[in-house]
C-alpha cells in the first residue's frame, strides 16, 4: 500500500495566501527531496518522486489553499496551461494541434493521478521532446554548407504576442527566421559564420542530449510546479 510522504495540515488564520503558495513550491522542491531521503535514504534522493506520492501531494496543495480547496474544471484548465507553458514556455517547438493533444492526454489528470495513473503526463513529454528532435533535424539541414544568413528576417519572440504555430509551414516558417535570429546573434558576437553555424547546432544536440535525461520524477516534479502554480 502506498504511503503518503507528508502528513498536511491546514494552514492558521495568520497565513497570507502567497505564503501558502511558497511553501507549496518549497514542498516540491525542498521538502520532498528531505523527505524522501529521510524514508528511502540519500542515495534514492533524485529518483524517489513517483506516481504514487501526486495524489497526497496534490491533497495537500488543496488542504492548504486559502480559496481552492477542491479540485474542479476550472483548476483543471489552469493546471493543463501551466504545464504546457513549462513544456513549450516559448511557443517554438509544439504545434496547436500539440497542444490540443496534450490537452485530451490530460484530461481527468487530477482523477486519473488519484488511481496512480500518470501516463499522460509522460506523453506528453515524450510529444515535446520528439517536436525537439524534429526542430533540431530541421536547423541541421538548414545550415548546410549552402547556406547563407538572412539579415532581413524579422519575427516575434515575445511569447505573449503569438499564438502556436497552426501548422507544419507555419512552424517552419517562424523556425527558419529563428535559426537565421540565432546565427545572427553568433556572428554579431565575433564568430565567422562556419563557427556560428557549427556552434548552434552543437546548441540543438545539447537540447535534445538533455532531453534524453529528463526522467519520469523530473515530469512529475514539473507538473507539481504546474499544480500548485494554478492554484
Amino acid at each position: 500500500m502506498s504511503m503518503p510522504l507528508f502528513h498536511y495540515r491546514p494552514g492558521t488564520g495568520s497565513q497570507s495566501l502567497d505564503h501558502l503558495k511558497n511553501l507549496a513550491l518549497f514542498a516540491i522542491r525542498v521538502a520532498i527531496g528531505i523527505a524522501v531521503a529521510g524514508i528511502f535514504g540519500q542515495n534514492a534522493l533524485a529518483e524517489q518522486l513517483a506516481c504514487a506520492h501526486l495524489p497526497y501531494i496534490q491533497k495537500g496543495f488543496l488542504n492548504n489553499h486559502v480559496v481552492n480547496k477542491t479540485y474542479n474544471a476550472t483548476i483543471e484548465g489552469h493546471v493543463i496551461e501551466q504545464f504546457i507553458q513549462k513544456l513549450d514556455p516559448s511557443k517554438i517547438y509544439l504545434l496547436k494541434a500539440d497542444v490540443d493533444q496534450i490537452k485530451e492526454m490530460l484530461k481527468d489528470i487530477y482523477v486519473n493521478t488519484q488511481k496512480e495513473k500518470c501516463q499522460g503526463l509522460l506523453d506528453a513529454q515524450n510529444l515535446y521532446a520528439k517536436r525537439v528532435q524534429e526542430k533540431a533535424k530541421f536547423a541541421e539541414k538548414l545550415l548546410e554548407k549552402d547556406y547563407k544568413l538572412d539579415k532581413t528576417a524579422e519575427l516575434i519572440l515575445d511569447s505573449k504576442k503569438r499564438e502556436f504555430s497552426v501548422d507544419q509551414a507555419e512552424a517552419d516558417n517562424f523556425h527558419q527566421k529563428y535559426v537565421h535570429f540565432q546565427v545572427a546573434n553568433f556572428v554579431a558576437s565575433g564568430m565567422k559564420l562556419p563557427e556560428a553555424k557549427a556552434q548552434l547546432i552543437r546548441r540543438y544536440n545539447r537540447n535534445v542530449k538533455n532531453l534524453t535525461k529528463v526522467t519520469p520524477a523530473d515530469v512529475y516534479g514539473s507538473y507539481l510546479d504546474a499544480f500548485a502554480s494554478a492554484l
